[in-house]
């Protein structure tokens, strides 16, 4: 029996969608059944706009980081064995991964380059890391809070990839040992409106409705039709017109996700966001 609920979506951008350029963000959720409890996986990866293949760079880097982590699961190890390290030698597999794939492509491996963001939730220990811009937010006392302020570059509309040489000096790495009940992740398609860049904090009205409904409702895939209105929305492109992900995750039976009904699907199944 599933212990999360999980939604999640990439969709073109306008500017990708008039310029015939496939939509270049990727994500991945899976929610994994381990001894010590559930664990939700979240991962989001946004390919370089420069880049000519970033669309297969972001889904290969889903892919492999995917089964690094579930494989570090089955293996009877837990989210508090995540160390730096481990994220590190994972990180090194998926460049390694996107090397082999950019020779067979005959290309740079620049032109695979893509920001990675994942989240590793378990009951009372919950690990982060980033490299690049995007944004994960949690609940955490009542608010929803960033996790890392989203990373740019040295010059503007610049971040950082996982192809990159040094990708370790710009990954990202945190630890929570509270517990975590609801969590979001998004694109930096979508950081203009999610998120406040005066205060450099997360705009609360526009997760508190999509959680509320969340919890309300008996089955994620009822709502997977208005998540996708709501992302391909004119009034939300007016306001960007970059791909754009968006992945929520709410946990059952908590405190936070009182009164929340649970759905049925399989454990350890891993879901592509549509």
């Amino acid at each position: 029996m599933a212990a999360w609920k999980i939604l999640g979506k990439s969709v073109l951008g306008t500017s990708h969608r008039d310029s015939d350029i496939p939509c270049q963000d990727s994500c991945l959720t899976a929610e994994q059944a381990t001894q010590g409890g559930p664990i939700v996986i979240l991962l989001c990866a946004d390919g370089a706009g420069s880049a000519s293949h970033s669309d297969i760079g972001s889904a290969l880097v889903c892919q492999t980081l995917m089964q690094s982590i579930v494989m570090h699961l089955d293996q009877g190890r837990s989210v508090e064995d995540i160390a730096k390290t481990v994220v590190v030698s994972w990180c090194d597999q998926v460049r390694s991964k996107l090397m082999d794939r950019a020779a067979e492509l005959s290309l740079d491996v620049r032109q695979l380059a893509c920001t990675l963001l994942a989240a590793i939730v378990g009951t009372t220990q919950s690990v982060y890391f980033q490299i690049g811009d995007g944004a994960i937010i949690i609940l955490e006392n009542n608010d929803y809070r960033l996790v890392f302020w989203p990373e740019r570059g040295e010059y503007a509309n610049t971040t950082f990839f996982i192809t990159q040489d040094t990708f370790a000096d710009a990954l990202r790495y945190e630890v929570r040992t509270t517990t975590v009940d609801e969590l979001a992740m998004i694109s930096d398609g979508l950081q203009m409106v999610a998120l406040d860049y005066a205060s450099q904090q997360v705009h609360q009205g526009f997760f508190l409705p999509m959680f509320k409904t969340m919890r309300a409702t008996n089955s994620v895939d009822e709502l997977m039709g208005p998540l996708a209105e709501f992302l391909e929305s004119p009034r939300l492109n007016e306001r960007t017109d970059d791909d754009k992900t968006l992945i929520l995750a709410t946990r059952l039976n908590s405190p936070s996700t009182a009164g929340a009904t649970t759905p049925d699907p399989e454990s350890g199944h891993a879901s592509r966001c549509g």
